[in-house]
């Protein structure tokens, strides 16, 4: 039986998802806008630039490198992959912001290039960082108590990515110079964050991997299970009516909040009329973080009397209104704002805990083991669909002018309009559409139509 892992190495551990949380919110919050109010590239052909490599390369590397992760881990331990992606870390981050001055179109394939090699070094890290767990403890109390580590970096490396760093770039002038030094300065806590985590679990890692002490079949869902995703058992689970339903609504909601996410900052700085909007959107990301923090517990309370799928819908209708309010009054006092936001990171955080519960119910019930992958594969087709290809469509759609954007000047009206659109009204049109699919959905296979 392995020995309780102290609190330094479960710390450790935890500090490595600072990195992770890193990776995955910059390009989410602010390359599009990087590349279209920086580098002057018009908003379709640059989120079709970030869109394929995020999608194809980010899935595919995923499942590449959990395959290939696996069947090393005797050889190379998990916790070597943390010790690599410390020294890789800053070349994509850094590159990424470091655009040449060359053809609009040649951009774009430094772009595209430089981001699938990003997509690749991120889940070189990423997915062997969430197997580690495996080769630290097969105690489930152990492996609990890692995980609540990991949310509590998490919520720090979010306001690192979104708050943070989009402030030290106003203070920096808001130029391509300082995108360049705020991925300096990212990279190197990167490096930092995945070097105290290789440091403080490898011996124990490498030990147990080593001597056989963990179970490699213990009870943990391991991002290489994604590479059961065969063509044949994704026709099977989607024939299952409800599961079918759950994961369309699911993705329809994540593309919503892809939308949101990506189109926050155009939205802050032309309807919101914030000149300030990078020095402030952090606090905005705080009051987000904090709804979808405290309400946890509540929505696991309202769950119990009226059942996951009303309390479900009850989260995805006050996200809806609280965005709709948002757009209604953009120009409100910033705290009523700060409001708002904290309301919809409540509505968030209910229909994303709420929703994977229940797809988790459902893959219990019905045993198939694939409904749990396509839910993780889900995530990413979703947000990266409306963070990036959809928002880009949208803004270019309504004439939003790059070139103007890039010399500091104003939009038309119908630009202005467009930002709003892509904001609140398609998103929200999006949740209503997952609403009315989980309308007549069946928690249980014996309810009643």
């Amino acid at each position: 039986m392995d020995q309780p892992l102290g609190v330094g190495k479960q710390a450790s551990y935890g500090l490595g998802q600072i990195a992770g949380q890193i990776f995955r919110d910059v390009p989410s919050l602010l390359l599009l806008f990087f590349l279209t109010n920086i580098e002057g590239i018009e908003p379709v052909f640059a989120g079709i630039a970030i869109f394929f490599p995020k999608l194809l390369v980010g899935v595919g590397s995923d499942i590449v490198m959990g395959s290939l992760s696996s069947r090393l881990k005797a050889r190379f331990p998990m916790s070597r992959w943390l010790l690599t992606g410390a020294f890789l870390v800053p070349i994509p981050l850094i590159l990424l912001f470091s655009v040449p001055d060359i053809a609009w179109q040649m951009k774009l394939i430094y772009v595209a290039f430089i981001f699938s090699l990003y997509m690749s070094i991120y889940s070189s890290f990423s997915v062997p960082y969430l197997a580690l767990v495996a080769s630290l403890t097969q105690t489930p109390e152990e492996r609990t108590k890692l995980m609540a580590w990991r949310l509590a970096f998490t919520g720090l490396g979010l306001l690192i990515a979104a708050g943070a760093a989009p402030a030290f770039v106003a203070q920096r002038g808001g130029g391509e110079t300082a995108y360049i030094e705020m991925a300096v300065v990212l990279s190197i806590i990167c490096s930092i964050s995945l070097l105290i985590a290789y440091l403080g679990t490898y011996k124990v890692a490498d030990l147990n991997t080593a001597g056989g002490a963990v179970d490699t079949n213990a009870d943990v869902i391991e991002p290489h299970e994604m590479n059961k995703l065969s063509v044949a058992a994704i026709i099977s689970a989607m024939k299952d009516r409800r599961f079918s339903k759950l994961l369309i609504a699911n993705i329809l909601q994540l593309t919503g909040g892809g939308m949101n996410y990506a189109a926050l900052l155009y939205f802050m700085t032309y309807n919101m009329q914030r000149a300030d909007a990078l020095s402030v959107i952090g606090l905005l990301t705080f009051a987000i973080v904090l709804g979808i923090i405290l309400s946890q517990p509540v929505w696991v309370a309202i769950a119990k009397p009226i059942g996951k799928r009303k309390a479900y819908m009850a989260a995805t209708t006050l996200h809806i209104g609280s965005i709709l309010i948002w757009i209604g009054w953009p120009t409100a006092p910033f705290e009523i704002i700060c409001v708002w936001a904290f309301l919809a990171g409540v509505g968030n955080s209910g229909w994303t805990m709420l929703g994977f519960s229940m797809v988790a119910d459902l893959e219990a019930e019905e045993k198939n083991g694939i409904f749990s992958s396509l839910w993780v594969a889900a995530d990413k087709v979703g947000f990266a669909l409306g963070g990036t290809l959809l928002i880009g469509i949208t803004l270019s759609a309504v004439g939003f002018d790059s070139s103007k954007a890039a010399a500091g000047l104003p939009q038309s009206d119908m630009a202005v309009q467009g930002i709003m659109l892509a904001f609140g009204l398609f998103p929200s049109t999006l949740y209503l559409i997952s609403l009315i699919l989980m309308a007549g959905w069946k928690h249980r296979a014996e309810e009643p139509a």
